[in-house]
């Protein structure tokens, strides 16, 4: 046997010792490398229509339906990328969620595809104007109209408040989800938020959301089936997904929770509402160490404090809620809108650190409780940072108290 000598010895050992240490790196690489997170293609639209001036009021904020046209017409905008998609000829099926529906355009393009072939539904509440949604079950759509009864022995939704529209194609679905109603100012004039997400057809974001469909179709007057119905589905997200959804009434404890926690860990807390009044916002708001803490508002928030019209009293009960909100520390402006061209600021999102909390469910009792709602929590930095700036946007158009005219005037109210 050939002898080996100590230097080749050492050598053998050195080698080895090399190729060791080589694979614990490796193995310590891979072990720790972050995991691939789970976010499908997503498409942030808000509407930040563009507007005349109108006397003093803050230019882009305060809108008249004179306005419409225009914002209509961009190519960039909510309105011609839905139409774009309903037109999209891999469709083979379009659900239409929402809780009032009065776009006659949208209601004629639907129509049109309903011709072709499309199969197109339409969910609107029991109590909201119906004569669009009928235009499009005449061309041959189908209208589910969801409401409550009056008996009072079983507990029931409120108001079908769902703002979505699901378009299944042939090789994959396309989710829109909105804070608006699928109407002319929420396509348009209103603040409004609009995403579009593109993703596999039996993904968990689509399935989650053909199950709400069923879902509410079956739903009568019995929340607990609904809840049942929505457990039933078994749709489970992975850990490590960048988005999801939570429907209102059946998520409620885990959405109210989420938002709890986290505004009280986060280190900034931006929120903006169309209406507000939920006290456990207001503590967790209130409470949260943020450095960064303030909150934007439609400013019927803030007349509806200083002078209630009848049949608004609701407003006169969030305008003492955002009272509330600013005594605890949060800052507070109201963007101006027209009362008389239905304009609104109707955001409805939360930004922290890790995440945006958006949907169609305004932070009152009704919209985190009993509505029907649809909301998504996304943990995407780069849509993180888009909704920051989307806020502070909106909060430089917005007015504080110190700023708000001292007299309501509204060029948007017809003679």
């Amino acid at each position: 046997m050939k002898k080996i000598s100590t230097r080749g010895i050492l050598a053998l050992v050195l080698v080895w010792v090399w190729s060791f240490l080589g694979a614990v790196v490796a193995s310590a690489q891979v072990s720790t490398a972050p995991a691939q997170i789970s976010m499908p293609a997503l498409d942030m639209r808000f509407t930040n229509p563009q507007c005349k001036a109108y006397g003093d009021k803050p230019k882009n904020s305060f809108c008249t339906r004179d306005d419409l046209p225009r914002n209509q017409a961009n190519p960039e905008g909510p309105f011609q990328q839905v139409v774009s998609l309903i037109r999209d000829r891999q469709n083979v099926k379009i659900t239409l969620g929402t809780m009032t529906f009065s776009h006659k355009e949208i209601a004629a393009e639907l129509c049109k595809v309903i011709r072709r072939g499309v199969r197109v539904e339409v969910l609107i509440d029991s109590g909201a104007e119906a004569a669009t949604a009928e235009q499009v079950r005449a061309c041959g759509g189908e209208l589910f109209s969801i409401g409550v009864a009056e008996a009072e022995d079983e507990p029931r939704g409120d108001l079908h408040h769902n703002k979505f529209l699901l378009v299944e194609r042939r090789n994959d679905s396309v989710l829109v989800f909105a804070t608006a109603n699928f109407s002319n100012p929420g396509l348009t004039i209103n603040h409004e938020t609009w995403g579009f997400v593109t993703d596999k057809k039996e993904s968990p974001l689509m399935r989650h959301h053909q199950c709400l469909i069923e879902s509410l179709k079956r739903y009568t007057d019995n929340l607990r089936r609904f809840g049942r119905d929505m457990s039933n589905c078994g749709i489970n997200y992975p850990r490590n997904s960048k988005m999801e959804a939570l429907f209102v009434p059946a998520d409620s404890p885990k959405l109210l929770k989420l938002i709890e926690d986290e505004m009280r860990r986060s280190s900034r807390v931006l929120m903006t509402s169309n209406r507000y009044s939920f006290a456990r916002i207001t503590k967790a708001f209130g409470s949260s160490k943020a450095t960064d803490r303030r909150a934007v508002f439609d400013d019927d928030l803030y007349w509806g404090g200083l002078q209630p019209i009848e049949g608004y009293e609701r407003e006169a009960v969030d305008a003492r809620s955002v009272s509330g909100l600013e005594r605890t520390g949060v800052s507070v402006r109201f963007t101006q809108t027209s009362f008389g061209a239905a304009q609104k600021m109707h955001n409805k999102f939360i930004v922290l650190d890790n995440m945006v909390i958006v949907g169609a469910g305004n932070y009152t009792g009704g919209g985190l409780l009993k509505n029907f709602e649809n909301f998504y929590i996304i943990r995407d930095r780069d849509t993180i940072a888009a909704f920051a700036s989307q806020f502070d946007y909106l909060w430089s158009i917005s007015s504080s108290r110190r700023q708000m005219p001292a007299t309501y005037w509204d060029p948007g109210v017809r003679p």
